[in-house]
């Protein structure tokens, strides 16, 4: 029976409530038809009223149809109320006893109660319709203008109007069920989400607990990392300060020639490219080295240098370059016990290194991979040095009476090397005013500029032209200056480290 009923009234989850009362009201207005049709044949009312039943009947099922199958709800509750208003109640009214029959005014109720179902401002038109037509009806018969058929008898007469009552209360009620079993059914959604919103509430207060428990764990690492990064500075701090402490006084090469700049710009805090000199014997030393790597193991490695350049400079009076060169690189693969093997650390240093006299300005050079820079006012001889080659700038540069020549290093690291030859040693007689420049390759190197390249080693050879009548400082504050220029947004990839040096 309850499916019967589901089946003739739509499921909820087929139609809201609204579709499915007036479903059932326009069955109930069928069925009611049928009776009204059986009623009248019975009392022998009519057969205007017979008829008008019948059609009625058929009229508000093809409604019904439209309105359960077809999903026209508001087509079919429009025209069944028009169609009543126009052809049915006049019928009802005439053939029924007119004011005296009574159906008619249930009629009217049950028209105005199915204007309701359009939820729109056509209701209240129909509502408005049903009770003009109602007193219009009444007046006409009041003056006699219109017919009415009476009952046989007296109680025909109540045995229709109870029948029709009965049709009444019966959409009545089948309305309130609906609306019963639709609240019920919303009541029951409600109370699933309220157990669902509870559970949800639960896993979402069990999660932030762990979410806090997991805060308050990164909260102690957190920490724990600060302490640990602290302790990291402070010791990079001081390591900064140590390196700082075994570089040369800038004031002790002062003596020995006419102007100088050094330029040291680390990656990180430490650098593991780095400058030295030492006046020994009326030779002065000078190098310009980059160690393997940049800061912390960068700075080890430069501290290394240092001190090893200290024992063989200063305490065994060596003034050589190639030698110094020589008995370093014996140094270094002793002490990182370097012996070739495959898959060792090539950790190393690559540096170029100068010794000049100082009366009589013959300057010695030799190098590990990093080359040596002459600028002069004039050219210089070099007896068929296959290492020496002037460079001829390809760009003008305007006022440039200088000449830059450069002296290539051995191809070889200061560390363990497949070719582990002796470093050649340079002898260049060069003349008061003359420069020397060394530097590690961190500037030529940089990224930078509009594409992202290189600056590269030809563009470094054209800015010391350029600056070359400048003074050191001068030309310090300019290579710094283009160095800065030409990095821009990008990172530093490397330590840097320049020499210039003024005889």
């Amino acid at each position: 029976m309850k499916k019967l009923f589901y089946y003739i009234v739509g499921n909820a989850s087929d139609f809201d409530l609204i579709h499915r009362i007036s479903n059932a009201v326009l069955i109930l207005s069928v069925l009611f038809g049928v009776q009204a049709t059986v009623g009248n044949i019975i009392l022998g009312l009519p057969m205007l009223t017979i008829y008008g039943s019948i059609i009625m009947g058929f009229v508000l099922y093809f409604l019904y149809y439209l309105s359960r199958f077809k999903g026209k709800r508001e087509f079919a509750i429009t025209w069944a109320l028009v169609i009543a208003l126009a052809f049915y109640i006049p019928i009802m009214w005439i053939g029924n006893a007119g004011s005296s029959g009574g159906m008619v005014y249930y009629l009217f109720m049950y028209g105005a109660f199915i204007s309701s179902l359009l939820q729109s401002k056509k209701a209240l038109y129909f509502v408005i319709a049903f009770i003009v037509e109602s007193l219009l009806f009444y007046i006409l018969e009041y003056k006699g203008i219109m017919v009415v058929y009476n009952y046989p008898t007296e109680l025909d007469r109540l045995l229709d109007l109870l029948i029709s009552f009965v049709f009444v209360m019966v959409g009545i009620t089948v309305t309130i069920y609906l609306y019963k079993s639709q609240y019920q059914k919303s009541h029951q959604q409600i109370q699933e989400k309220n157990e669902s919103l509870n559970q949800l509430i639960e896993e979402v207060s069990s999660q932030r607990d762990e979410i806090e428990a997991q805060i308050d764990k990164i909260e102690v690492q957190r920490n724990k990392i600060e302490e640990i990064h602290n302790e990291i500075s402070q010791s990079i701090d001081y390591a900064q300060r140590l390196q700082k402490s075994v570089f040369p006084k800038e004031e002790a090469l002062k003596p020995y020639v006419s102007d100088y700049f050094a330029l040291l710009k680390p990656k990180d805090k430490v650098s593991g490219d780095f400058y030295w000199w030492s006046h020994v014997e009326n030779y002065t030393v000078i190098t310009a080295t980059d160690c393997t790597g940049h800061g912390v193991p960068g700075a080890y490695m430069s501290m290394l240098g240092i001190s090893f350049l200290r024992e063989i400079v200063n305490k065994e009076y060596i003034t050589h370059p190639g030698v110094i060169l020589r008995k370093l690189r014996k140094e270094i693969v002793k002490v990182l016990n370097q012996k070739g093997e495959l898959g060792e650390q090539k950790d190393g240093m690559d540096m170029a290194l100068v010794s000049i006299q100082k009366d009589t300005y013959m300057v010695q050079y030799s190098g590990a991979n990093n080359p040596l820079y002459i600028v002069t006012q004039r050219e210089i001889d070099f007896q068929n040095n296959e290492r020496a080659k002037q460079f001829i700038p390809t760009k003008d540069i305007p006022d440039c009476t200088s000449y830059l020549y450069e002296i290539r290093p051995d191809k070889m690291p200061i560390a363990y090397y497949d070719k582990m030859d002796k470093f050649l040693n340079h002898e260049i007689q060069l003349q008061k005013g003359d420069q020397i420049y060394l530097f590690s390759d961190g500037f030529a190197d940089q990224f930078g500029g509009d594409k992202g390249k290189k600056f590269k080693y030809k563009a470094f050879k054209c800015l010391l032209l350029e600056n070359a009548k400048k003074s050191m400082a001068e030309q310090k504050q300019i290579i710094e200056q283009t160095f800065e220029t030409w990095k821009g947004s990008f990172e530093q990839i490397d330590d840097v480290v320049i020499l210039g040096v003024k005889l």
